[in-house]
């Protein structure tokens, strides 16, 4: 018992130097994938929409990566099944490449959207489903994969198709703040970022009952840089988020605006 109750300072310090040492999500280094756009994110069966893959390589010196993609109903992801599309027979599949040396990417620490994909959605997709389903919803995925630097790289977008008569459209570009201003230079410690300029839609929402509830987008805002730190990375986009370890130049600085409904949409701002 002595033993143990000596090693334990010792265990739980060496867990808080590892926490420590952690990366900071915020913080744009090596190649990722931040987001994936859709022209349409909510359409009708039969609807089509445009993707996007918006990623970051800050490292990769202008590159071009290929990529595959595969496509299919939603197996349930909401409800814990796993983001495949391996056990529909209908899934359609393909290549897909990011390229990071053309000029908006190279100019932006190879930074933005690359690539676009357009994906027509199964006008069968609402056949045999309930009516909840009909009106809240039935999600069509697109996952993505590369090979980056010796690692698999996978996310998926969900579109969802429903035959509500108004459909989720992405959310206005924000327009991001430094104290309430303009950005104008690279921000320093203390500083407080924000957003503005956005309109959360309204919606309705069919109940388990069958009652139609009206109901307001909660957006949310990912934020991103390539140095420095703010204290909170993921916010409301009502919040002031405060930097909490200056940044250096050059300086790269990404909003990421969800709805919570598969609209998104983007602001980036550069300082040489």
């Amino acid at each position: 018992m002595r033993n143990s109750l000596t090693l334990l300072p010792l265990i739980l310090l060496l867990c808080s130097c590892g926490n420590d040492n952690l990366p900071k999500v915020e913080i744009l280094k090596g190649f990722r994938i931040l987001g994936i756009s859709a022209t349409n994110p909510e359409v009708a069966p039969g609807g089509s929409s445009t993707l996007s893959v918006l990623i970051s390589d800050t490292e990769g010196g202008g590159r071009v990566i290929n990529g595959s993609y595969i496509a299919c109903v939603d197996p349930g992801i909401a409800l814990g099944a796993e983001a495949t599309c391996l056990k529909d027979p209908t899934a359609i599949s393909g290549t897909y490449t990011i390229d990071t040396t053309v000029p908006d990417l190279a100019n932006n620490l190879y930074t933005g959207f690359s690539g676009t994909l357009g994906v027509t959605i199964p006008a069968s997709i609402l056949d045999g489903r309930s009516e909840r389903e009909k009106f809240n919803g039935v999600g069509y995925i697109v996952i993505f994969t590369f090979q980056v630097d010796g690692r698999r790289v996978t996310s998926f977008k969900r579109i969802i198709s429903t035959n509500r008569g108004v459909l989720n459209s992405n959310p206005a570009a924000p327009t991001i703040l430094v104290n309430g201003g303009a950005v104008s230079g690279i921000p320093r410690e203390d500083d407080r970022l924000s957003v503005t300029g956005l309109n959360p839609e309204s919606y309705q929402f069919q109940n388990v009952d069958g009652t139609i509830e009206n109901r307001q987008e909660d957006l949310d805002v990912a934020w991103y840089l390539n140095s420095g730190e703010v204290n909170k990375p993921k916010a409301s986009s009502l919040d002031q988020v405060e930097i909490t370890e200056a940044p250096s130049g050059p300086f790269l600085i990404l909003s990421v605006v969800r709805d919570g409904r598969g609209g998104l949409s983007v602001q980036r701002n550069f300082i040489p």
